[in-house]
């Protein structure tokens, strides 16, 4: 009887052992399958950065570059890539909007061969050159300026260094999909504008 007594609690522990392991497991797949690219974050050893001679990170957007100006998109430039960096990708997003919103999105960004390891998009760009200018939230193939409805909105500048020459089919639906498994560093520049404001 003690015997008996004794195996069933060995099976119960065994059974609940197992529940309590599939639990993790799946806890552990939900946590991932939330998880976002845009959350990822650069590595702490990273040197990487993106800059603008137009603004400083957390600035006013000038009005130059938003639907109040010109509507031009600014400098950029970026360097301290990794040496073994075969392309760029850039996207500029809206997340204050109820669905972050695509203002520009490019990739198949080339590298190029020169010394002091700087890249850059020329002001008043629209387009980044050499490079697959893909369709935004705005319709258009090229920079669209910051415009909010009311309030401040942050706009934030991502470049990413990936290990792949090409990627093909790139949209703003799978863009961090198509992206992910190829981003060896990455840099943010961010920046905000308020269309109420007095200029």
């Amino acid at each position: 009887m003690k015997s008996m007594l004794f195996t069933s609690t060995i099976i119960l522990m065994i059974i609940l052992a197992f529940i309590f392991t599939a639990r993790c497991k799946n806890k552990s797949l939900e946590n991932n399958s939330n998880t976002k690219i845009s959350d990822i974050k650069q590595n702490s050893n990273s040197d990487m950065t993106l800059t603008s001679d137009n603004f400083n990170n957390d600035d006013f957007l000038p009005v130059k570059y938003t639907c109040k100006g010109e509507g031009v998109s600014p400098e950029l430039s970026w360097y301290d890539f990794p040496k073994e960096t075969k392309s760029f990708a850039l996207i500029m997003e809206d997340p204050d909007t109820s669905s972050t919103y695509v203002h520009w999105l490019a990739y198949n960004i080339p590298v190029k061969t020169i010394p002091i390891n700087i890249e850059s998009i020329p002001e008043n760009s629209r387009e980044v050159p050499n490079a697959i200018n893909v369709v935004n939230d705005s319709g258009k193939n090229q920079y669209s300026p910051p415009c909010p409805p009311e309030g401040i909105h942050y706009y934030n500048f991502k470049i990413f260094a990936l290990d792949i020459d090409k990627l093909d089919n790139v949209n703003k639906s799978n863009f961090y999909a198509k992206i992910s498994p190829h981003i060896i560093d990455q840099a943010v520049l961010s920046s905000k504008f308020q269309i109420e404001m007095n200029y």
